[in-house]
């Protein structure tokens, strides 16, 4: 795998966790806004749109689960996003304590993540 190949890979990774973190944003502004409206309906109809899953409850749970989807997602990403920096460190280091991964190994690791 060409250095250009694995640089392409990089930016492409970076700007889908730059991606990743603008939505999270706007969904944690969409929960919050459905809480509000939801916390200010009348208490019947907090019940019973609970209940029966209409008005903000009932987007309320869409909107949590979406949240907390892209939410993994992100920590996903960061946390290979970790990996990456770290072997990216140590190719620079020049100490042998720990093997860098090989161009093979990496397109592995980025064809898996982008599966996902």
């Amino acid at each position: 795998m060409s250095m250009a190949k694995i640089e392409q890979d990089r930016a492409w990774f970076y700007s889908e966790v730059e991606r990743l973190q603008s939505e999270v944003v706007v969904l944690e502004t969409q929960f919050a806004e459905l809480e509000q409206r939801h916390a200010r309906a009348p208490a019947v109809l907090q019940i019973l749109s609970s209940y029966f899953g209409f008005g903000a409850a009932g987007k309320l749970d869409w909107a949590q689960f979406k949240l907390k989807l892209k939410q993994g997602e992100l920590d996903l990403f960061k946390s290979q996003s970790e990996v990456l920096e770290g072997s990216a460190k140590h190719s620079g280091s020049g100490t042998d304590s720990q093997p860098e991964l090989s161009p093979e190994a990496m397109g592995k690791l980025l064809s898996i993540i982008r599966s996902k």
